[in-house]
């Protein structure tokens, strides 16, 4: 009788430290008492067979992955579609053909389990929507400042369509791109070919050019209170007049091609005191940022509606390796230092509703390491009321080095599951989902929709 009470309080300890252990893997909490072969789940192996570690060659522990998907309460399930160069969207030249292009598209969304569309309706200084402030895009229809016949309104369109699905929409903008040159061609003679309302033809001295590998970048000075302030006005302008239900930011800020003394006029002129070069330009993305949540916010009371405001910002903020004490365990381009944004102020300052990392690095990658950069982000949103979804590149699959796995991209959602912060992921982009360059981008994608969402792909 002894023994055998002994045995059941041996099960039932082993029971209850069992569950315990469990819901260690679920939460995705250390637990200096757990080994990792009793957590649920499997060890990562990489193509070598040996134990994938968080950090990659920065160490740090394995890369622990449940055996089951299973969908988180809300879960936000978001398809990026791209406008900008017409990468995911093609040019239609009347309102029926853009119709037909759009219920097909939003039809394959729905089957496949998405419940969020991140459509580019500003991809360069233009507007996918009737607008006093942008012309009409090149990439609808294949003219700058040409609309449909008849005034016929494509977002509108867009936004009541999604809603009939049940899926929500979210208005994507590029801040200041205004387009690319290559040598050869005079920035000047290209502004003159743009639309007559188009700003950054009407203001032709807030365009900084940007030469580096035989092209000129154009794009709006973010130091100039004018170009932010249109920005802001053009954020305003689409939620007075449209149905959306949030407007994202990508994380083309400053260009990533290399700042240098492009925007030394207006430092000169609108630093503050001895503000270096470095630390003007961020807050020169912050101001915008603040000044984007604050209307955002007053707009939503005023009209008692919950439009969210978010960023899609460069997966890298700092690394930890160039000697910022805050940053990841990685090293590479760094978007505090690169192209000006310090996303993790905007973070804990409460300044955007949801951010969406482009973390577009595998598992094994050995200086930006997925679980690393996740775990990061996770540690920058605790604590503040900011919701975190993690954009996978799935255009990458098959292709780059440390995304040759046919389960990568499913198995960063099976990581992101262990994750209580993450809320939820992003696929970039439409093309690579429903036309995938190849077999493993194909096979990755089918694993997401089809054994995780029980969606369909086609």
């Amino acid at each position: 009788m002894v023994a055998s009470c002994r045995r059941f309080a041996s099960f039932l300890l082993k029971s209850i430290l069992c569950g315990m252990l469990f819901l260690v893997g679920v939460l995705g909490v250390t637990s200096p008492c757990a080994d990792a072969a009793e957590v649920p789940g499997h060890i990562l192996l990489g193509a070598d067979k040996k134990p994938v570690l968080k950090a990659g060659a920065f160490g740090g522990d394995r890369v622990m992955l449940p055996d089951s998907y299973r969908e988180k309460a809300q879960e936000f399930r978001a398809v990026w579609v791209s406008t900008v160069f017409n990468l995911d969207w093609s040019q239609t030249k009347t309102p029926a053909a853009f119709q037909i292009a759009f219920l097909n598209m939003i039809s394959r969304i729905q089957r496949a389990g998405f419940n969020t569309l991140i459509f580019q309706i500003r991809p360069c200084n233009d507007a996918f929507y009737s607008s006093k402030l942008n012309p009409w895009s090149r990439f609808m229809n294949g003219s700058e400042g040409v609309p449909f016949s008849g005034g016929w309104d494509p977002l509108k369109y867009m936004i009541s369509e999604c809603h009939k699905r049940g899926i929500r929409f979210y208005a994507w903008m590029n801040p200041f791109r205004v387009g690319t040159v290559k040598d050869g061609t005079s920035p000047d003679a290209y502004l003159k070919t743009l639309d007559a309302r188009n700003f950054a033809r009407l203001k032709p001295n807030y365009v900084l050019r940007l030469k580096k590998d035989g092209k000129t970048q154009l794009f709006l000075d973010p130091g100039e209170p004018s170009v932010r302030m249109f920005v802001v006005d053009t954020v305003k302008e689409v939620i007075d007049g449209y149905n959306v239900d949030g407007v994202v930011f990508d994380d083309y800020f400053y260009p990533y091609e290399g700042m240098k003394s492009e925007d030394y006029s207006s430092w000169r002129k609108y630093r503050r005191g001895s503000q270096k070069l470095e630390d003007w330009r961020r807050s020169n993305t912050e101001q915008l940022i603040r000044s984007v949540s604050t209307l955002v916010r007053q707009l939503n009371v005023k009209n008692k509606r919950s439009v969210r405001f978010g960023v899609s910002p460069f997966g890298i903020w700092a690394n930890k390796s160039s000697a910022h004490p805050n940053g990841s365990n990685t090293k590479g381009l760094e978007s505090y230092s690169a192209i000006y944004c310090d996303t993790l102020s905007w973070v804990k300052n409460n300044l955007v509703d949801f951010i969406i990392p482009q973390i577009y690095w595998g598992l094994s990658h050995q200086k930006s390491a997925y679980a690393e950069l996740v775990d990061w982000w996770c540690n920058a949103v605790r604590g503040t009321k900011v919701k975190l979804y993690i954009s996978h590149a799935v255009y990458k699959s098959g292709d780059a080095a440390d995304m040759k796995s046919v389960s990568e991209i499913p198995d960063q959602l099976l990581y992101n599951m262990l994750k209580a912060d993450v809320k939820g992921s992003c696929l970039f982009s439409y093309h690579s989902i429903f036309s995938p360059a190849n077999a493993v981008m194909k096979t990755n994608v089918k694993t997401v929709i089809e054994k995780y969402w029980r969606g369909k792909l086609q």
